[in-house]
């Protein structure tokens, strides 16, 4: 339960940044102009997203 609480604390703390300049994209890790495009960390990927294990988690408890 408690690591449940703790991804969904990393999942929604996510805040796109309100400006971003392509003159420094290359510096991020993910995509900088918003979480709906695929970055390199999506799909390098080596966890499922937030989302599907706070469920299966929560499905754990008893």
């Amino acid at each position: 339960q408690g690591l449940a609480q703790a991804l969904g604390k990393l999942r929604d703390s996510y805040q796109p940044l309100k400006r971003a300049s392509q003159s420094n994209a290359h510096l991020f890790i993910a995509s900088p102009f918003g979480k709906d495009r695929v970055s390199m960390a999506q799909l390098l990927a080596t966890h499922p997203p937030l989302n599907d294990r706070i469920e299966r988690l929560n499905s754990l408890v008893i």
